[in-house]
């Protein structure tokens, strides 16, 4: 019988559903001698006609049950609260039951007769107050009540006395029974999130001193005898305690003689040291005291005797001290996101360290230090620049080591300058370290088995790995590289090779005859050329078409997109059909208006605006910019100095290779937007003159405003460097020309640019899909000549399927189309229409009417609309006003009489 059961109950484990009309399966987990108050059981199901619940049963060793309930719908008609049913009480050998996220605040009676129960966790609830049933259940071990809302833990806790772990974080507790703490068997407890609980550290008021005596005896000890109850402590099983995130800059004083503890977490509070209290607990293993606001470490001998692990990141240190012989049992020290500056003996010197983290600091400088001993170390760092690196090298005791720069060195340095002969390092990381190339000597690290040099400006794959018997993987994806030594793959242990996000047009011939056929080569995101692209007279380089069929199988790369490119000569030839048509004639045979004509030389003027070039010296620019930051003095002006100063040396360094102005533009597409920034900033600093000295403070705060710096953000992904943004061209235009009115046309170049710009996107790319972008690209470069649009590099080649998108005729009727006086006018009230620069655009336009045509009336160019989304409204143009301000500029059609147009808007 006992068989057949246990065959039926493996059977129907897994995933379950009952409401009241099906719970029979629930029922085969019940014993029979209990059949008798299966009456009394279903009284849940015929009371809740709705009653639903979805849960997953597991079974255990030994014939145990594991019961999880997934949702339930049972609500308690006055509380709203769902109730557990009753028949979940009844089910035999139940040792672990989940009822989390249930929306339960209380249990029921029958809750007694789990009897076997040993987990139980009610996290996320209701509970308001501990259910007094909890202890009833003897052998129950783990108990998490975690997001709930209890305000108090009372002194009966103490009757769960074979408990070992309780959880208890973010209930919203306010005191609790120091009974807590001697109950015999508590190994683990967690008071995380629990901030009233240690507000403003008043611990007497978030303790509770009553005892149990006599089973439901309270007595109330005398402050006098509360310090005899602090003695009475469990009896060293304690081992865990989380105090995380209960704004405590004190340590409790309840808890001082827990030295039975191993583990302890007060992360996220706001201690300056780490207490006193704990110097003395002897037997911890791991202390956690992360996220506070220390600012100072000094760790004496004889503290922390057996500590492993010790976490400080995210504090304010700036000091770490300790003596000779503390911490001889620390294995791991994190150290991330602090304020040091120096790496020296006192931190290397920790003979069993073997994990070192280091990472967001400003570390300036390395002690040169020998380790003679035997132990290994994974360090992670980041240091001021790479110059301050060479000496950790001396160490001689790194297995992995892994390293950042905050900012780039300028000169030159041979990092590996220190390498010792035996040198231990296997796994070296040297992302974001603003390299060019590949440092020369690394292979002077003999027993290299990866390298990664991701995120840098390498822009030459060369070997000087020699041919190491060691190295595995090497990963130099998202750097600039466009040339490969060939010789790199005659590392006949290399298996992997990552490049992923590079500039990778063909490959060396030499892949062909590499005997490594193990290699797997990452080439996604390169602009990979077919071979009819390739010049043929190189016999040095071959297309991936060209790769042998027993080496391509292991390289990645964009097959998809490679088939779709095509020579822009081809899309030519596929563009016959009307291409002899001109933009001028196709336009004059429009039926449009006389008086909404557009002047298409005007508009062919209408490019992306950029500032003329410089001749200035890197030194000379630097300097300017110093003058600049003297002058004005803007919001966190140190971080900012900085980041120009790093932009500019990332911009000359790579202007100064002579391989990279071989291959301008293409390569130079990821420093185009450093190249217009400097061009434009320093431009408009040349042109400060006297006269304008009024001007220079408004100015370069804007300009530094669009650099879109945030609090406690100062690192390079800053979205506004593009140099065509309008702050600067304003900004540019207002130097150079004296005021805001002289603006107004270079503002509506702007316009009419952008506005170009997005119908033949529009036209070119259908709704805008990633594939087609190369036809858009072709598109501007043809029509550049003619309607004016900046031409660039198509990089992408051609994917267009859509034969009509080849016909110069579609193309200029739909952008005639789209392109028209009406469409401007409504371009120009969007700007209007924004918050920030509206009113500014508008003014600057009233200026220029009133300077050039004085006795034009601006009321009647201009509306007044009443936005409901915004209780000050803005501004717009009438029709007759984007008609008078267009032929004003110029934008119109030449034959047009502007006294006509006066007198027209004048009615």
């Amino acid at each position: 019988m006992f068989i057949l059961l246990l065959i039926l109950r493996m059977l129907l484990a897994g995933e379950q559903t009952f409401n009241n009309r099906d719970h029979n399966i629930l029922l085969s987990f019940i014993p029979f001698s209990r059949q008798d108050e299966m009456r009394y059981i279903l009284a849940d199901f015929k009371s809740n006609p709705d009653l639903y619940c979805e849960y997953k049963i597991d079974l255990l060793e030994r014939g145990c049950v594991s019961i999880e309930i997934r949702r339930l719908c049972n609500p308690d008609l006055k509380t709203k609260d769902n109730i557990l049913p009753k028949i979940f009480c009844e089910i035999d050998n139940l040792k672990i039951l989940n009822l989390s996220y249930l929306k339960l605040s209380t249990l029921p009676e029958e809750f007694k007769n789990l009897t076997n129960l040993e987990n139980l966790y009610l996290q996320a609830n209701n509970f308001a107050e501990l259910p007094k049933v909890l202890c009833t259940l003897k052998n129950l071990k783990e108990l998490n009540l975690s997001h709930n809302k209890l305000d108090f833990i009372p002194h009966w806790i103490i009757k769960m006395q074979n408990l070992e772990k309780l959880y208890i974080s973010y209930s919203l507790l306010k005191r609790i029974s120091c009974n807590i703490f001697k109950m015999k068997k508590l190994k683990e407890l967690d008071l995380t999130g629990n901030v009233s609980l240690f507000s403003k550290d008043n611990y007497k008021q978030a303790f509770d001193y009553s005892i149990y005596q006599d089973g439901q005896n309270v007595e109330k000890l005398s402050e006098e005898s509360q310090n005899i109850s602090i003695d009475m402590e469990n009896n060293g099983t304690f081992k865990k305690l989380y105090l995380v995130c209960l704004h405590m800059s004190k340590f409790p004083e309840i808890m001082n003689r827990f030295r039975s503890l191993e583990f302890l977490n007060l992360k996220s509070n706001r201690f300056h040291e780490i207490p006193q209290e704990i110097h003395s607990f002897d037997k911890l293993k791991e202390i956690d005291i992360s996220f506070n606001q220390i600012e100072k470490v000094f760790i004496c001998n004889g503290m922390f005797k057996n500590l492993q692990i010790l976490k400080l990141d995210e504090n304010k240190i700036n000091q770490f001290i300790i003596q000779d012989d503390a911490l001889k049992t620390l294995e791991k020290l994190y150290l991330f996101y602090n304020r040091i500056c120096k790496l020296d003996r006192n931190i290397l010197g920790l003979e069993n360290l073997n994990y070192l983290s280091i990472d967001d600091n400003n570390i300036e400088e390395i002690e040169k230090y020998t380790y003679t001993g035997n132990n290994l170390i994974n360090l992670r760092i980041q240091v001021k620049d790479i110059s301050v690196i060479p000496n950790i090298f001396v160490y001689n005791r790194i297995c992995a080591l892994f390293i950042r720069c905050k900012e780039p060195f300028q000169g030159e340095i041979d990092i590996f300058e220190h390498i010792p002969l035996d040198s231990k390092i296997e796994h070296l990381k040297l992302s974001d370290c603003y390299l060019y190339s590949i440092p020369y000597n690394i292979f002077k690290l003999p027993n290299l088995v990866s390298v990664n040099l991701y995120f840098n400006s390498i822009i030459k794959l060369d070997n000087y790995f020699g041919f190491n018997g060691s190295l595995k993987e090497l990963d130099i994806s998202c750097n600039m590289i466009y040339s490969i030594d060939g010789s790199i793959f005659d590392i006949i242990t290399l298996e992997r090779l990552n490049l992923r996000c590079n500039r990778i047009y063909f490959l060396p011939a030499q892949i062909n005859n590499i005997s490594n056929n193990i290699i797997k080569i990452n080439l996604h995101d390169n602009p990979l050329r077919p071979n009819d692209l390739l010049d043929q007279t190189n016999n040095r380089l071959i297309s991936i078409e060209q790769v042998n069929s027993d080496i391509i199988r292991n390289i990645q790369f964009d097959r998809e997109r490679l088939s779709r490119i095509t020579d822009l000569s081809v899309l030519n030839r596929l563009q016959n059909k009307n291409f002899d048509i001109k933009v001028k004639d196709f336009y004059a045979g429009l039926n449009i208006p006389n008086n909404e004509r557009l002047n298409l030389k005007k508009i062919k003027e209408c490019k992306e605006i950029k500032p003329d070039g410089y001749k200035n010296s890197k030194e000379e620019l630097k300097n300017i910019l110093k003058n600049v930051f003297e002058y004005v003095k803007p919001f966190k002006e140190k971080e900012k100095l900085e980041f120009l100063m790093r932009k500019l040396y990332e911009y000359f360094g790579i202007l100064d290779d002579e391989d990279q102005k071989l291959l301008r533009p293409t390569v130079f597409a990821k420093v185009n937007s450093i190249v217009d920034y400097f061009e434009s900033i320093f431009d408009m600093m040349n042109e400060i003159k006297e006269s304008k000295k009024d001007f220079v403070d408004d100015i370069i705060v804007r300009l530094l405003n669009a650099l879109n710096f945030k609090l406690d953000n100062t690192k390079d992904d800053v979205p506004c460097l593009d140099g065509q943004g309008e702050a600067f061209i304003e900004a540019y235009m207002k130097l150079k020309l004296g005021g805001d009115y002289a603006v107004v046309d270079q503002k509506m170049m702007h316009i009419i640019a952008d506005l170009k710009e997005e119908i033949i996107k529009n036209i070119t790319t259908g709704l805008g899909e990633k594939e087609e972008l190369e036809t858009f690209l072709a598109w501007k470069n043809i029509l550049s000549e003619e309607l004016g649009f900046q031409k660039v590099i198509n990089l992408y080649g051609n994917s267009s399927k859509i034969s009509k998108l080849h016909d110069k005729k579609y193309i200029l009727e739909q952008f005639f189309d789209r392109f028209t006086l009406q469409s401007i006018t409504d371009e120009i009230n969007k700007h209007l229409k924004k918050s920030e620069s509206g009113l500014r655009f508008y003014n600057q336009v009233s200026e220029y009417i009133s300077i050039t045509v004085p006795e034009k009336d601006v009321s009647n160019i201009f509306e007044y609309i009443q936005d409901d989304d915004d209780d000050d409204g803005y501004l717009k143009l009438k029709n007759e006003g984007g008609e008078f301000i267009l032929n004003l500029l110029g934008y119109l059609d030449e034959n047009m009489d502007i006294s006509k147009m006066i007198s027209k808007v004048n009615i």
